[in-house]
């Protein structure tokens, strides 16, 4: 039997600027809020890209006649401001609906090349929400346009 790999324990993130992949606003401070800020505790360049509107994440309509998709980007906003995110952006894709969304894998492609992050979170390929899975199989695509080096 062939023993795994000891883990890899780090006593800080990689140095480097960073590129978060949230499917929804809230992914990226309760996915890795805690490696944000340690991030840019050390300088580092973080920039999070939320990539659907967030929309239904209110299914059992507890704010109701609220603008539930500017409500959720203010809190992404605060939670950026928190942490120390140096650039947020919002792409707005439908809620729910990201496996549907053709051009996914060109705009990550061009957000790879333009934020030259040399560290990437971004969710697992296993993830069973299906915009969750959309973003990890974007990121395979993409992956031939990783910067060498790239974490």
């Amino acid at each position: 039997m062939i023993s795994p790999a000891p883990p890899i324990v780090l006593d800080a993130p990689p140095k480097g600027s960073v590129l978060v992949l949230a499917p929804h606003p809230d992914d990226e401070t309760l996915a890795c809020g805690g490696v944000i800020s340690l991030h840019a505790d050390q300088g580092d360049q973080v920039t999070v890209i939320v990539v659907t509107d967030g929309a239904a994440g209110d299914p059992a309509g507890h704010y109701p006649g609220v603008d539930y998709v500017s409500l959720r980007q203010g809190e992404s906003r605060r939670a950026a401001e928190i942490l120390g995110v140096s650039s947020l952006q919002f792409w707005g894709y439908p809620d729910g609906r990201l496996v549907e969304a053709t051009d996914l894998s060109d705009r990550l492609v061009d957000a790879i090349r333009t934020i030259r992050a040399v560290t990437l979170y971004h969710p697992s390929a296993l993830e069973v929400h299906p915009d969750h899975w959309a973003v990890a199989m974007a990121v395979e695509r993409v992956s031939p346009h990783r910067p060498a080096g790239w974490n």
